[in-house]
């Protein structure tokens, strides 16, 4: 059961993306991401995200990196909530950041 809801969620988030990508452009664009949760280094406990975005002759769009930090908010039963995210690398060039 447990391995059905995240592939649940994992899909849904998927889905929501694709329909972004596909709002953002009427031109085939690729995207590869990469997550990475409960690092050791160079924080203990972040999660890490990252992604490329490309068209479809392999110019880069997007290039960004970004990490999750939590706490415990004690004040809504001890549930462990984002922190902060913060950028490590990258953005848009289009003077948006």
């Amino acid at each position: 059961m447990k391995n059905k809801i995240l592939e649940t969620e994992i899909s849904e988030a998927c889905e929501t993306i694709a329909r972004a990508l596909r709002a953002y452009s009427g031109k085939p664009i690729f995207l590869k991401t990469y997550i990475y949760t409960r690092e050791t280094h160079p924080e203990k406990g972040t999660d890490f995200y990252s992604f490329v975005l490309k068209d479809k002759h392999g110019n880069t769009l997007l290039d960004l990196g970004k990490r999750i930090a939590y706490c415990w908010d004690d004040d809504n039963g001890g549930m462990e909530v984002i922190r902060e995210t913060y950028k490590c690398y990258g953005g848009a060039d289009d003077g948006t950041d």
